[in-house]
């Protein structure tokens, strides 16, 4: 049986760590710092890219990411994608202010359901309707708690999971052909022009 409930009955939310000024990148930096610019298209994270920082002093460890958190973008001009950690970081990593931390506390919840279900239109709308600003959009953390999440099963949970990796991942293969017969295409117009 589907149950619907408010965000903050489900999981804990706060505000990304807030840095005093620029995040200033340095190889032998201790932390990871996940911002904006760490997101690539459909709001996927890239971890290849992420800034390693010295920071001040500790962060508390609600800040310290973990496989499972949701990190939510705070501004936009067009949507608040949900981005799931799926596996822990090599170092200890913080997100940014740009961001909200969504972690699960219910155990009827899964955080790859919560993830896809916050990236959906329906939820998507609901945000859109209750951020302020023109250009650039913010949503604050009260609208982001009150947001309803519907509760179904386990079981549907796990099977609405899964579907949505299928369709990733046959996004990702007909993406891959889509290059591979471009770059064909180019190589055998490249060839004609060649031969005149």
């Amino acid at each position: 049986m589907e149950t619907q409930a408010k965000l903050q009955t489900l999981a804990d939310i706060h505000s990304g760590y807030l840095f005093r000024g620029a995040v200033e990148h340095t190889s032998s930096g201790e932390w990871g710092v996940i911002q904006i610019k760490d997101l690539v298209e459909h709001g996927h994270l890239s971890k290849s890219a992420l800034t390693s920082a010295h920071l001040d002093t500790d962060p508390s460890d609600k800040y310290l990411l973990h496989e499972g958190d949701i990190l939510l973008r705070t501004r936009s001009n067009q949507s608040f994608p949900a981005v799931l950690i799926k596996e822990s970081f090599p170092k200890k990593t913080v997100a940014a202010a740009q961001f909200f931390y969504v972690r699960v506390s219910d155990k009827r919840l899964l955080p790859a359901y919560l993830s896809w279900h916050l990236n959906q239109p329906v939820s998507q709308q609901y945000l859109l309707s209750k951020a302020k600003g023109t250009a650039l959009k913010a949503i604050g953390i009260q609208a982001v708690k009150d947001l309803p999440i519907p509760v179904p099963s386990i079981e549907t949970q796990k099977r609405i999971i899964q579907l949505n990796e299928l369709l990733k991942n046959h996004e990702a293969y007909t993406s891959a052909l889509h290059m591979r017969l471009g770059e064909m295409v180019s190589y055998a117009c490249a060839k004609v022009v060649a031969s005149h």
